[in-house]
């Protein structure tokens, strides 16, 4: 759980323990790496980072998730409404 979270307008991050524990971004202005950004398809994203499963049952918006082997306890989590990137999350368990 978050100790404290700053917010910033189109991107929050919450830190646990002194160490960064998720990012949240909600603006084109902040994209990852690979260059998936919020208000992209869903189509552009699997054409970037290639298909994963859709969740649109346990949570109230559907989410993708993408892990990596070489970062264990990390994810990419993308909020979809309307096919469309509504948030992007990288999150860790604290």
């Amino acid at each position: 759980m978050a100790d404290e979270t700053w917010q910033y307008e189109g991107v929050s991050i919450a830190m646990a323990e002194g160490q960064v524990w998720s990012i949240f971004a909600t603006s084109a202005e902040f994209c990852t790496i690979s260059g998936v950004c919020p208000g992209q398809s869903i189509t552009t994203v699997f054409e970037i980072l290639g298909p994963t499963t859709i969740d649109d049952q346990t949570y109230d918006m559907p989410m993708a998730f993408y892990r990596s082997p070489e970062v264990r306890d990390c994810a990419l989590r993308i909020t979809i409404a309307a096919d469309t990137i509504s948030e992007l999350a990288i999150a860790c368990n604290a």
